[in-house]
């Protein structure tokens, strides 16, 4: 019997298309912003300073939010947390156009509503994130697919955002482009409060306990959980192995090498196309291979990446190189992600994921520290070359660790 289509119309499938819509527009909105504010800032200011203190100030709250953010997810609700999230992110961006048109907005005004959004938007993610299981649930989808598709959706974003904010300030201007963030993560608040029943992610959480016990509850069943324990190092070596490829390594890379700045644009470009087309085969069929070696591939795919770089070859193989690794590493998050949701008792999930979530935000300046001195000390093929190292010796214990040796017989679907 030839299998159904998917029908958008259907009762139990109104949440999966709500989550995804309000899930899209949030991330696309954040990644104009991310663009739109500073150009912004340059605009009123006149000075590069400004403009990077407000990337710190935007930075340190996603920091906050995603580690403590958990707790008050899973005491709100992670239905309610989401919406309110986003309805407070919108208005302090619409805050800044709207002070700025009627009594000019000055320096501090700025910091404050940019640290309040980025502080909410932290906390948006993670309800989200926890809010799945029990979409996939009634959509009858595997978790792993619907996890790839939220990858899928934040793949292209990263393409296309910019991309879009880029246009906007050229046509309607950096404090419009602001309105159109605002009104991105407001249009989430309706469809969220549409197509996501009420019942769905309630508060199930202690709400009598002290914050800081909350906090312990869900670090203190990571200690105890062996398999997320092992997820959580593999995550965050990792972390600090690939964040300073896009921000540090390969522009020095691309430079020094092939000496021409359209060249680091296609190896981006082509590692991102690469991800979203293998995290799409993966939400398509993936989810019946085993789990374990495709983990594994995956992180060998990255240390084949790094591999290449290390001995600069021709610049069409680092292109294709780039593009192979994108597509077969694709498949780490969605696996990480579901093996993550599942494993974790509903009432905890958003600080378990709210932890993971904050532990990368604090890998990723440290590994780039950490490349930034290998660089200067070693010159970059041997930085490269030592990170490919690192991350197939990661591969290697992923394979010997009788932990991930159960990651099939957990229940993916």
């Amino acid at each position: 019997m030839p299998k159904a289509f998917f029908n958008p119309l259907l009762p139990r499938n109104l949440p999966l298309v709500g989550i995804l819509t309000a899930y899209a527009a949030s991330v696309i909105g954040t990644m104009i912003a991310g663009v739109a504010l500073p150009w912004f800032v340059l605009e009123l200011t006149n000075d590069a300073a400004a403009a990077g203190t407000v990337a710190f100030v935007n930075t340190i709250p996603l920091i906050i939010g995603t580690l403590f953010g958990g707790v008050y997810v899973d005491r709100v609700g992670r239905r309610q947390a989401s919406i309110l999230s986003d309805a407070i992110s919108s208005l302090s961006v619409a805050a800044i156009p709207l002070i700025h048109g009627f009594l000019g907005i000055q320096f501090w005004q700025l910091l404050l509503l940019t640290f309040i959004g980025s502080l909410l938007d932290s906390s948006s993610i993670t309800a989200r994130e926890s809010l799945l299981p029990e979409v996939a649930r009634l959509a009858r989808v595997p978790l792993p697919r619907l996890n790839a598709i939220t990858e899928t959706i934040q793949g292209l974003s990263f393409l296309i955002g910019p991309a879009i904010a880029g246009f906007l300030i050229a046509v309607i201007g950096s404090v419009n482009t602001l309105w159109v963030t605002a009104a991105l993560s407001m249009s989430a608040v309706v469809v969220s409060l549409l197509f996501l029943p009420a019942r769905l992610g309630r508060a199930i959480a202690n709400s009598s306990e002290n914050y800081l016990e909350s906090l312990k509850v869900g670090l203190r069943f990571i200690a105890k959980d062996r398999m997320i324990k092992m997820l959580i190092i593999l995550f965050t070596v990792l972390t600090l192995a690939m964040s300073p490829l896009l921000s540090v390594i390969l522009p020095v890379f691309v430079q020094q090498k092939y000496d021409n700045a359209m060249n680091l644009g296609l190896l981006i470009s082509a590692y991102g196309i690469g991800s979203i087309l293998g995290v799409v085969t993966y939400g398509a069929i993936g989810h019946r291979a085993s789990q374990r070696w495709l983990l594994v591939v995956s992180i060998l795919a990255l240390s084949f990446i790094f591999g290449v770089f290390a001995f600069a070859p021709p610049f069409h193989l680092v292109l294709a190189a780039s593009a192979i690794g994108g597509i077969l590493g694709s498949p780490f998050n969605p696996i990480v992600n579901t093996v993550l949701q599942q494993r974790t008792p509903a009432e905890l999930r958003g600080r378990i994921l709210g932890t993971v979530n904050g532990i990368s935000l604090i890998a990723a300046p440290m590994g780039i520290l950490i490349a930034g001195l290998l660089l200067e000390g070693f010159g970059v093929q041997v930085a490269l070359g030592a990170i490919a190292l690192l991350i197939t010796l990661i591969a290697i214990w992923v394979v010997f660790n009788p932990i991930f040796r159960t990651l099939d017989k957990s229940s993916l679907r």
